[in-house]
């Protein structure tokens, strides 16, 4: 974001019909990585009256929760009196007047009186000993703050030095659709018991969300006396173990032959063991906790829905993605074709080609690639039956915009082919440009694998689904059943914000998040943007000596993307300012940016290099 636009009153604010749930669960969802990097854990809230829809900007809304949880997680990490925790809670505070609130707490490094009292003031940190070790440019408070205030709300913070801090946001955003977000299935007369564990999910928040669905809870302390309280009648009674930290799913208690009573068992990340000895149990894998994924969970656990119950929330649901079923073969290009499924790729980086089609196969789709405008061109004349072209904008001989211009000058009536940019440059003025030329979409790389799903969905029919949200329904004989789900890798990428830029540091979580977290195809990933980003710096450096400053510019824009993409975020961060340098003609600039380039690349080069001999 440019805070020379904030600055001079340009920063303008696009509202649209969003859900405010989806929104929160998406930016947390994409911080877990980080969180997961500095040791803190990250837990989300969102208050069951939500409603499911309202109007609002959701850049700017990410933006500010972005900022607020980014400098939360920085803060909070790495201390070695206790764990650190960051904690989203989202609310409304006065429905009639369609006011929300947020609160964003860590229980981090705290701020004395005088910073807090010129917290949200440009370039402010707490003291030049915060910014060495920390990092960041001092601006995301500042921007936050206007940002907030262009929506007409307001943003207060308290701190305690060595405690933590609390931000509160308030923002007025018209309803659009009352109905809450949260009740996929109504549990009344059900009963929950949940264990409430140390370090586990918070009781009340689970709690809250069940009762509000109609189930009536009790909350215990432990196996016991969740024994106890489930066994009291001869009601179907539904027991909710957080399995978070060392506790394993053979830990479960079984309450002996107990007909009535079901286990439902919240998990961690992707692990799956095979056969699991504990009858009547389903296990739902969730890092962040989710209302409606919740409900839904514990409806297929007393029988009140099938596990088909989660294929239909799947397709309603734009927050997840389901993979290709790992039993099935990958279809060819020329099945795609026949099918009229084929996506064409127009990509000139050759890390980027390789991003967009392992996404493309994780989602079940296939892709073919051209290498830039004209050999796109020349593929969608030879055989029109694409049913898709995700293209950039900037590539040699002939730009994402003349690619478009020329299809859309060539098509026959009734004829369309749905055409979505891809690009690096995150700029209002590049999408409009793309949406005058005749696109209908735009993207920035690298994309999160959900937002490609739901942009291929939009216009390609999905096929056969899998059970989604990680879900697996355990029988009496304790066998998973044969449709039990494969837990994807999430797909979200972590947001580029200045907490992430560390020199030399290499955050591997990005890549894995964009492509799934195989071994073999992240050292692939790595190895060929090692061999790409060696040769586009031999090239800049040439374009350079001959004072080729457009050049420069154009193969810096090549490897920002790829940098990004494996988790090089400085690098990166470093290549779009050359790229801004070179398109400027800024000689001194290009020289002075060509010299942090270098020990950078050097560093990024020597980390992912000893990753690949560890490996």
């Amino acid at each position: 974001l440019d805070f020379s636009k904030i600055e001079a009153g340009k920063l303008e604010i696009d509202l649209t019909d969003l859900s405010l749930t989806q929104v929160v669960e998406e930016v947390c969802e994409s911080l877990l990585p980080v969180a997961h990097s500095r040791g803190v854990e990250l837990m989300l809230f969102v208050a069951p009256d939500v409603p499911m829809r309202v109007r609002g900007d959701p850049t700017r809304l990410r933006q500010i929760f972005y900022n607020l949880l980014g400098n939360a997680l920085k803060f909070s990490g790495g201390r070695d009196d206790r764990r650190g925790r960051v904690e989203l809670r989202v609310g409304i505070e006065d429905r009639a007047a369609a006011r929300f609130c947020c609160t964003v707490s860590d229980n981090g490094i705290g701020m004395s009186e005088d910073t807090l009292a010129r917290l949200f003031t440009s370039f402010t940190q707490a003291e030049a000993s915060t910014t060495r070790k920390f990092g960041g440019t001092g601006l995301g408070l500042a921007i936050t703050k206007r940002i907030v205030d262009l929506m007409e709300g307001e943003i207060s913070v308290t701190s305690t030095p060595g405690e933590g801090s609390t931000f509160h946001v308030t923002l007025p955003l018209p309803i659009v659709e009352e109905a809450p977000a949260l009740v996929p299935h109504d549990l009344s007369g059900l009963r929950c018991v949940v264990v409430e564990y140390r370090h586990g999910l918070p009781a009340s928040d689970l709690r809250a969300l069940l009762e509000y669905a109609g189930a009536h809870v009790d909350v215990v302390s432990d196996a016991a006396a969740a024994a106890a309280a489930a066994k009291r009648s001869d009601a179907m009674c539904v027991v909710i173990h957080d399995l978070n930290g060392s506790r394993a799913l053979e830990s479960v208690p079984t309450f002996g032959d107990a007909r009535n009573i079901r286990h439902l068992a919240l998990t961690r990340g992707r692990r799956r063991a095979e056969r699991i000895a504990v009858p009547n149990l389903v296990t739902l894998d969730m890092e962040i906790l989710r209302g409606r994924r919740l409900i839904r969970a514990v409806a297929v656990a007393s029988g009140r829905a099938s596990p088909e119950a989660f294929l239909e929330a799947e397709s309603s649901d734009p927050t997840k993605y389901t993979p290709a079923p790992a039993h099935a073969s990958p279809l060819t290009i020329a099945d795609a074709r026949a099918a009229g499924r084929l996506i064409l790729v127009a990509e000139d980086d050759r890390t980027n080609q390789k991003v967009i089609l392992q996404q493309l196969q994780l989602l079940g789709h296939v892709g073919e690639i051209a290498s830039n405008g004209a050999e796109a061109l020349a593929k969608w004349r030879a055989d029109r039956r694409y049913a898709l072209l995700l293209s950039d904008l900037h590539m040699p001989e002939m730009d994402g915009y003349a690619l478009t211009k020329a299809i859309r000058a060539e098509e026959q009536a009734g004829e369309r082919l749905p055409i979505v940019a891809l690009t690096a440059n995150a700029l209002r003025g590049e999408a409009a440009h793309a949406a005058s030329v005749g696109m209908d979409g735009y993207l920035t790389k690298p994309v999160p694998l959900a937002m490609l799903r739901a942009l291929v969905n939009r216009y390609l029919a999905p096929e056969a689904r899998t059970p989604a949200d990680g879900v697996r329904i355990v029988d009496g004989r304790g066998n998973a059943g044969a449709d039990a789900a494969t837990t994807p890798p999430r797909g979200e990428d972590v947001p580029m914000t200045d907490l992430q830029y560390v020199p030399g540091e290499v955050q591997l979580a990005v890549l894995a998040n964009l492509i799934g977290d195989d071994p073999a195809v992240m050292r692939e990933f790595v190895a060929d943007f090692l061999g790409s980003a060696r040769q586009l710096a031999a090239d800049i450096h040439t374009a350079h000596t001959a004072g080729e400053l457009t050049q420069v510019g154009a193969l810096a824009h090549r490897l920002k993307s790829s940098a990004r993409a494996v988790g090089a975020l400085h690098l990166g961060e470093i290549c779009a300012q050359l790229e801004r340098a070179g398109k400027d003609g800024n000689a001194k600039l290009v020289q002075e940016t060509v010299g942090r380039f270098d020990p950078e690349l050097e560093r990024v080069d020597a980390a992912l290099t000893k990753y690949l001999s560890d490996a």
